[in-house]
């Protein structure tokens, strides 16, 4: 077989490695100019604030450090499997769970969709869904030659196909978008916008306005991003949004391996659709209630779908 390198996720793991270093950088370095400035912060306590730089100057270098190790280049070839400088022999490779939670080691460890790979002499090496933007092609090569018949089809799954499925009926799984803790953050957010524009214009309301709408505009797509909800039939899966409403994703159930219904920190419920050939896509769907959850859980079990369900029951 062709040779399979792992790439780094550019969004996953560059993007968000960067921008959170770009933050903890720009924080530890705004203590240390109030330390060096005499004249401000007064009532804070000043010798503090050069330690507490220094923690997040640490924090950057320790965040790139981690991470990278978190997410050593995978190799595969007909020879063996090479994760990071371990190189294994594929006849050492005893049991691989592909799905599934994993514990992502760092300051403060949480779990992270990945899998688990188990060699002999009892060694165990876990591999992180988020961080690789090719892991669907890894695990599906893993999955083969551990020779695991889950049915796959030959051809690329229909999801990355046009799907024609007007005629088909659906059942809607959502709620009222605008009474949700995310509706209410939009159109909350907006009035307070308007308000303070009206109430202080300043010599300059063309600018003002300008700065308002740009602010709104990334509010409103930070939300949308959590506003998913879900139609299904007998045969298909559909994801649309309430803000973007245009946009919709069609799935056919056949290629759809699990669904998992999971929660990362402080963010929304989601919905991550796992495919036949690994790939997964994850789908923020803050505006549904428990109720609608449970019943969009039920209506994907009699269709034969197992369900992980990670954060409403």
């Amino acid at each position: 077989m062709e040779p399979i390198v792992s790439r780094r996720h550019p969004i996953n793991f560059y993007l968000m490695l960067i921008l959170t270093g770009l933050f903890t950088t720009a924080l530890a370095t705004d203590l240390l100019t109030q330390f060096f400035n005499k004249e401000s912060h007064e009532k804070v306590n000043r010798d503090m604030l050069p330690f507490i730089s220094l923690f997040f100057y640490g924090l950057t270098i320790y965040s790139f450090i981690r991470y990278y190790k978190n997410s050593p280049t995978i190799r595969l070839d007909d020879n063996g499997i090479s994760i990071g400088k371990k190189v294994f022999d594929w006849k050492r490779l005893q049991a691989a769970r592909l799905t599934g939670k994993v514990r992502f080691p760092y300051l403060i460890s949480f779990e992270m969709e990945g899998a688990t790979l188990f060699f002999d002499s009892d060694e165990i090496v876990y591999l992180f869904d988020d961080v690789y933007q090719n892991i669907g092609s890894i695990k599906l090569v893993i999955q083969r030659k551990l020779k695991q018949d889950l049915g796959l089809p030959e051809d690329e799954p229909s999801k990355l196909f046009p799907i024609s499925c007007a005629n088909t009926f659906f059942e809607t799984f959502k709620n009222n978008p605008w009474w949700s803790f995310r509706g209410l953050s939009v159109w909350l957010f907006a009035l307070i916008m308007v308000g303070m524009f009206f109430h202080n214009k300043g010599p300059h309301p063309f600018e003002m306005a300008s700065a308002a709408v740009g602010i709104f505009t990334i509010w409103l797509i930070l939300h949308a991003w959590m506003m998913h909800y879900f139609k299904v039939s007998g045969t298909w899966l559909v994801v649309r949004n309430h803000i973007w409403f245009w946009k919709k994703r069609t799935v056919a159930l056949s290629d759809i391996l699990e669904v998992v219904f999971e929660v990362h920190g402080k963010q929304a419920n989601s919905m991550r659709i796992i495919y036949k050939n690994f790939e997964s896509h994850r789908y923020q769907a803050g505006t549904l209630h428990t109720r609608t959850w449970r019943a969009l859980k039920q209506r994907l079990q009699e269709e034969h779908i197992f369900v992980r369900d990670e954060c409403i029951d």
